[in-house]
């Protein structure tokens, strides 16, 4: 699942990008630079740069159009569906996912931690960055079925 979602956030940000040679500074749409005869080409998206690799187009594509997820609202979302009432502590009464997070917040993290980690494990989730975003992988596919739908492509 993951492995196809690489393979068409790859074939899309080739599509976007054109073969450039950084040495002649020249597009290169054969794949071979026609000034030096380079083969070695980086990958141009107009209006942002050029660098070699896909990586950091896809990177772009999805900060651009694919909203992440917020992962402590989401965690909080899932705790308060599943805590709903209050606690009292002496003579306070609030919330008990407000009393769980504020009485111990080293305990909350790692519990939306390990929240996150079964959402990534069950592939419901994806990070491109080492866990610095989270994307939800519906919202990618549909805008990568929006996209090749554009192309005039079938997934």
């Amino acid at each position: 699942m993951l492995t196809e979602l690489n393979k068409r956030l790859e074939s899309l940000a080739y599509k976007i990008t054109k073969p450039f040679c950084y040495h002649c500074y020249t597009v290169a749409p054969t794949g071979t630079c026609t000034s030096c005869s380079s083969d070695d080409l980086m990958r141009l998206l107009p209006q942002v740069g050029n660098e070699y690799g896909v990586d950091w187009v896809i990177k772009h594509i999805l900060e651009d159009h694919v909203q992440p997820i917020d992962a402590d609202e989401e965690f909080e979302d899932c705790m308060t569906s599943c805590y709903p009432e209050t606690t009292t502590v002496a003579f306070l009464t609030v919330d008990t996912v407000t009393a769980a997070k504020e009485l111990d917040p080293i305990a909350w993290r790692l519990a939306r931690d390990e929240y996150v980690s079964s959402l990534e494990s069950d592939g419901e989730i994806i990070s491109f960055d080492n866990g610095g975003s989270y994307y939800r992988v519906a919202d990618i596919d549909q805008f990568l079925d929006e996209q090749e739908a554009e192309f005039g492509e079938a997934s």
